[in-house]
């Protein structure tokens, strides 16, 4: 009987631990997302599937539909809280800005925050895992491990975003307006800036990589990113964002703005460095860039959360900032070394050389000319080349030596290739195979994939004779989607299940009514539409 008290007991533990257990992990999964942390002044939220309007409250948690709309005047942070980040990588909305949440944000990936119209500022320095990029109608900026901003104005003469890095690398991806990715990611260096235009044949840069100059943003935008500097040491000192500010302001004549900057409390001395792999002209692949590109922060300031801890942390800081910074510097040139070494890796190359049947291999970085060997000498047969080129190399090849028989004379029709491998492309899905010299490839005459209208093949594949790549064309099914605002009508084309980005968001109507939001959801269009 004592055993099966034992039993029944130890039973009901276990259940009670089972129960504590799924309440905490629903409960703490439950706290991650988008979250509103602090508003000034005139900040609007409304959903587009409720039409539902509310004035923004601080710990308001945005779910997919709203759009957070800021007045004339007034700003709004925004922080994504996941498992690392508790609101210390935010976001800031400045005035007449709107956002639209087109998706779920969890805490486990990496989003997209539309932006319709304004300024955002992005503080994400610290390497705190998903964070929440930008995207516009033309284009998308990822923000990870960086300081930065980004703009998007509609204007007469062309609808433009503005992004800027103030500290760390940006990638910058280019949209058509049916959403279909145009070309490869652009990366942006540490204080530099750039611009995507939407041209009649597409996005476009119209610079990038140019100089940042912090006169070009007004006195509110110069106290933000001055407050940030704080915290992180930006490409920019302190003492350029106060002169730039001292500047504006007088241009300005803003009389909302404090005269000088020192009146807002701060502490730079062991401010968080934003430490960047070092800048690539652009990356070789726009499907997976976590791959490709390694970017490495550090933090070496440790927050302290009452006042009196937080005294006695400056006070501790101030006697050894010296020993920090020498150690900071050496930390540094170690990190760079392995980012350098990281980088290398990521762009070296193996090139296989087969000369008749016997293989040596050779490595060769992104872009360079492998060595190529004497002509060989192979008894009973003559040397006629090569099957490829050795220069500018951007992937792992195999380069094979041809050759004719001796006794076949000039006859090329004895060349030996021996058997080939056949690259077959499905909407950015490859896959490979073995086909003899002079044979067909195993592809399917035709194929379905949602979303696309499937064209046919982009080579012939009946006769391989080297190795290839066989692309299937793919053409986009696109989605009219009718926005009427007071009774006009603007029409936008998408492409199948994705976003539709409003070319006018109105803030009023002729009637003078505020506008709460749209009668449809913006996201996962699968045919024409009209939303009001």
């Amino acid at each position: 009987m004592k055993n099966i008290r034992i039993a029944a007991i130890t039973g009901i533990i276990a259940v009670i631990a089972l129960i504590v257990t799924i309440f905490i992990v629903a409960g703490g999964s439950s706290k991650y997302g988008l979250y509103i942390t602090a508003v000034s002044g005139d900040v609007n939220i409304s959903n587009s599937d409720k039409s539902t309007s509310e004035n923004a409250e601080e710990n308001r948690k945005l779910i997919k539909g709203d759009v957070v709309t800021v007045g004339d005047v007034g700003t709004c942070t925004i922080v994504y809280r996941t498992s690392k980040n508790n609101d210390v990588n935010y976001l800031v909305l400045t005035d007449k800005t709107q956002v639209f949440v087109n998706e779920e944000f969890d805490g486990r990936s990496d989003t997209e925050l539309y932006l319709n119209r304004g300024q955002i500022i992005s503080s994400n320095a610290e390497d705190l895992g998903p964070t929440a990029n930008i995207r516009t109608a033309n284009c998308s900026v990822t923000t990870g491990c960086a300081v930065s901003t980004v703009g998007y104005k509609i204007a007469e003469e062309g609808n433009y975003t503005d992004f800027a890095s103030l500290g760390g690398n940006l990638y910058v991806q280019l949209y058509d307006q049916q959403g279909n990715k145009v070309n490869n990611e652009e990366l942006l260096g540490a204080g530099r800036n750039g611009r995507v235009v939407s041209g009649k044949d597409g996005p476009y840069f119209d610079c990038l990589n140019t100089d940042l100059d912090l006169s070009t943003y007004d006195s509110a935008m110069l106290k933000q990113i001055f407050s940030i500097s704080a915290r992180v040491k930006l490409e920019f000192s302190p003492e350029d964002i106060k002169a730039a500010y001292n500047t504006v302001r007088e241009n300005e004549g803003n009389e909302n703005e404090p005269d000088e900057l020192d009146e807002i409390p701060i502490s730079v001395d062991n401010a968080t460095p934003i430490q960047t792999a070092e800048t690539i002209a652009t990356k070789q692949s726009d499907e997976d860039k976590t791959e490709e590109t390694t970017i490495i922060t550090t933090s070496e300031t440790e927050q302290t959360t009452t006042s009196e801890e937080t005294t006695e942390t400056t006070t501790k800081q101030e006697e050894t900032t010296t020993e920090e910074t020498e150690d900071t510097d050496e930390d540094t040139e170690e990190l760079d070394d392995d980012v350098e070494e990281l980088t290398d890796d990521d762009d070296i190359f193996t090139v296989s050389v087969i000369i008749d049947g016997v293989t040596t291999t050779q490595t060769v970085g992104y872009g360079e000319n492998a060595d190529m060997p004497d002509d060989p000498v192979i008894e009973g047969k003559t040397f006629v080349g090569w099957d490829r080129s050795f220069d500018n190399i951007t992937s792992d090849t195999v380069i094979t030596a041809i050759f004719i028989d001796d006794d076949q004379d000039d006859d090329t029709s004895s060349v030996s290739y021996g058997e080939h491998t056949v690259t077959v492309v499905i909407g950015g899905t490859s896959t490979t195979q073995t086909v003899a010299d002079g044979e067909a490839a195993n592809i399917p005459s035709s194929i379905t994939l949602e979303g696309y209208t499937f064209k046919g093949w982009d080579t012939d594949y009946s006769n391989v004779t080297s190795d290839m790549t066989v692309t299937a064309i793919l053409e986009p099914i696109s989605c009219t989607v009718t926005f009427i605002v007071d009774g006009t009508s603007y029409i936008t084309q998408v492409s199948y299940g994705g976003t539709a980005v409003p070319t006018v968001t109105p803030s009023q109507n002729s009637a003078g009514q505020n506008f709460t939001g749209w009668d449809k959801s913006l996201s996962g269009i699968t045919s024409d539409t009209t939303i009001t």
